[in-house]
């Protein structure tokens, strides 16, 4: 996922993904750290987090931030899988931009 913040303001805040399995107990539940990225791009921070997704689950991210926050390419894939989208003359592949 690509976010980007308010940079006017103090603090970064926080993105937390929780996984529930098909009765509702919460059998994951992990708060990434952006600041720990190295793929930024301009005002762009790129988060990536594996998560457990046994059949049945329930995925919830959750966005607690004390500023405007712009969330771009939240991409939800099995791990060995790659997601490719083309628009026109663009390419994206797993959130990444890449040239014809």
């Amino acid at each position: 996922m690509w976010t980007r913040f308010d940079h006017l303001k103090y603090g970064i805040g926080w993105i937390n993904c929780q996984v529930k399995d098909s009765t509702g107990n919460v059998i994951y539940n992990e708060t990434p750290d952006t600041r720990r990225s190295n793929d930024v791009h301009d005002s762009w921070i790129r988060t990536e987090q594996r998560i457990p997704t046994p059949k049945n689950c329930t995925i919830k991210v959750i966005f607690d931030t004390n500023r405007i926050l712009f969330v771009d390419e939240l991409l939800i894939r099995p791990e060995h899988k790659d997601v490719i989208h083309c628009d026109g003359d663009k390419i994206m592949v797993n959130g990444y931009r890449v040239e014809k």
